[in-house]
């Protein structure tokens, strides 16, 4: 991938900037030694370095920029897809569709698998120990299965399904 146009540079020394770019911008022992012997003037060889240098800043800059660019894209469709998820979730909820599409698309409404929740300012202390983990924690698996088996909970323990949208 060449840096500046050739008659800017001189072809020997494009040939070893372009080594260095095949080399991840590395400058190896050989290439050094090859580049020592471009016959051109100090000053000359100096100013045609540059003018690299300033190509690939400028070039690492651009990169730099469309990265950006991409990931703002990015984060913008993603953004769309859930805010029109949420758009179709509201407008099938508010007319009481469960199920709407066609042959490309549709969206269904799917129960999530129950959870147990408990109030926030429960202490899972109070939970009787078959429903507490050593680190008394409450064992809302347990008390699920306990529930699906028709063993009463304690009062304050609530068994709630929920749903979400499924788009395919």
């Amino acid at each position: 991938m060449s840096t500046a146009p050739l008659y800017e540079l001189g072809a020997e020394l494009q040939e070893l900037i372009d080594r260095i770019i095949d080399a991840d911008g590395e400058i190896d022992q050989e290439t050094e030694m090859l580049l020592d012997r471009v016959q051109l003037q100090f000053d000359e060889k100096v100013e045609k370095c540059v003018l690299a240098i300033r190509a690939y800043k400028a070039r690492a800059e651009m990169i730099h920029n469309e990265m950006q660019r991409l990931q703002d894209m990015e984060r913008t469709q993603a953004n769309a897809a859930a805010s029109l998820k949420a758009y179709v979730e509201n407008i099938m909820r508010r007319h009481s569709i469960r199920k709407a599409g066609g042959a490309l698309g549709k969206a269904y409404f799917a129960r999530n698998p129950m959870r147990v929740v408990l109030p926030p300012e429960f202490d899972p202390r109070e939970l009787p120990e078959q429903y507490q983990k050593i680190t008394v924690e409450p064992r809302k698996k347990e008390m699920l299965e306990a529930h699906k088996r028709g063993e009463e909970l304690p009062p304050y323990v609530e068994i709630i399904q929920s749903e979400s949208l499924r788009v395919k």
